[in-house]
């Protein structure tokens, strides 16, 4: 062990009363400071990828990775169209029918005050078999339309799938009776609805009975359990003037990071009035969202660091202050200007190693308490999700050690120059 790292074992760790050798007081604050800033910046890392992983995951598990319609919005004949051919370009892994509708759902529950209970909602009416979406793995009560028609109650012409935050608003359990009130004059482009009064509006809206079948629950509540209602492809085209009519493809691909390319590949082949959008354009603002706290992280790297950086220069000047007698005599003795240097830069090492060791040790252990235990609760209907997301990557650990190891490195020099400059006569004679 060189004889520079021995003195600054001794400076960090002096030998106490009893024998044993403890760090003093100032060493401590250094360490723990550094210990702390290291967790804290683990954490915000753990944290702020946690919310970007679980969300992007939902977002894209909830619907397809891309979408084909028409640019008006509205429905096309499969029997008239042929966009067989988007299924084998490369990465597409699945493509499956979909029919859009806004609609209004109206419960036959009442409110407390004895008021009609009504929410408006979209309505997505999907193929069972080839769904492309997680749907059918989050429904927690009842099933995933496998009931026969036999089973529906009488007059009821729809089966669907409701969010569990929607059937709370509209008091609707399973097997529940309801109303879906909609209008497909625009996507089956009968009318210009922009031109016609609500008086001739009303006449034309189209009641659907429905009853529900399953309830499920992805986590994500804005946008999507509160306002999303599912049924079955063909009992949705039963109502159409003709059976063939959808409003587009949902399509989802073998790489997720391809998709901004495919989509691109997929407009480039589509002609009008066809055009493809990919999931981050359809949910653009969540996904913008994402990426504003993603920008946090170069900053949140920058401040810690310079914390630490100001800790490590405040400890190590005190530590030669205090020192002043010792570097003297070792200057006296003959050891160089290199070498006194090199024990304060010795001793910043040790200080931060111990540092970035506790606040390794501390990061992971609150980040294994909290995805184990839900300790912190948040908002479903600010932050999407019921329990603060945890994703523990080792590179984030390694990353911030090293980062953190470094700026405390660097921070030494100042005062390790300080050391050198100090005159032994003078320090020794006072």
């Amino acid at each position: 062990m060189k004889f520079e790292f021995i003195l600054a074992q001794r400076f960090t760790f002096p030998h106490t009363i009893k024998g044993s050798r403890r760090p003093t007081f100032i060493v401590l604050i250094a360490t723990v400071g550094i210990a702390i800033g290291t967790a804290a910046l683990i954490i915000a890392l753990t944290i702020v990828q946690g919310f970007s992983h679980e969300i992007k995951e939902k977002i894209l598990g909830f619907g397809s990775h891309i979408q084909v319609t028409q640019i008006t919005g509205q429905m096309f004949s499969t029997e008239k169209t042929n966009l067989d051919e988007l299924s084998k370009l490369g990465d597409v892994n699945a493509m499956s029918p979909f029919l859009h509708s806004q609609v209004i759902v109206k419960s036959a529950s009442l409110s407390r005050f004895g008021e009609s209970l009504i929410e408006p909602a979209q309505l997505k009416a999907i193929d069972p078999k080839n769904d492309v979406s997680f749907i059918r793995t989050k429904v927690t009560q009842g099933t995933f339309f496998r009931q026969p028609d036999s089973l529906l109650n009488p007059g009821v012409e729809l089966p669907v799938l409701i969010g569990k935050k929607l059937a709370q608003k509209l008091r609707l359990e399973l097997n529940d009776e309801l109303l879906l009130i909609r209008s497909d004059m625009h996507e089956l482009g009968l009318v210009d609805v922009h031109h016609m009064s609500i008086q001739d509006i009303l006449p034309k809206l189209y009641i659907w009975p429905a009853q529900v079948v399953g309830i499920y629950e992805t986590g994500l509540v804005q946008g999507f359990d509160e306002s999303m209602v599912f049924s079955s492809l063909k009992h949705a085209q039963k109502t159409l003037p003709d059976s063939s009519l959808i409003s587009g493809y949902d399509i989802q691909t073998l790489n997720p990071d391809g998709i901004p390319k495919l989509t691109q590949n997929m407009n480039s082949r589509l002609g009008y009035p066809f055009h493809a959008r990919s999931i981050f354009d359809i949910y653009y603002n969540i996904f913008a969202w994402l990426r504003l706290q993603e920008n946090i992280i170069p900053m949140l790297l920058v401040t810690i660091s310079i914390v630490a950086g100001f800790n490590v220069i405040s400890t190590l000047l005190i530590m030669v202050l205090d020192k002043k007698k010792e570097i003297g005599i070792l200057m006296s003795m003959g050891l160089g200007q290199q070498k006194i240097r090199r024990v304060f830069i010795s001793q910043s090492v040790l200080m931060a190693g111990l540092g970035i060791v506790l606040g390794n040790l501390l990061a992971l252990g609150l980040s294994m308490l909290e995805k184990l235990f839900h300790i912190v609760a948040i908002s479903e209907e600010v932050y999407f999700l019921k329990q603060v997301p945890i994703l523990i990557k080792p590179e984030n650990y390694v990353l911030v050690s090293a980062i953190t190891l470094f700026i405390c490195i660097a921070a030494s020099y100042l005062p390790s120059r300080l050391s050198t400059h100090l005159n032994p006569v003078d320090v020794i004679e006072n």
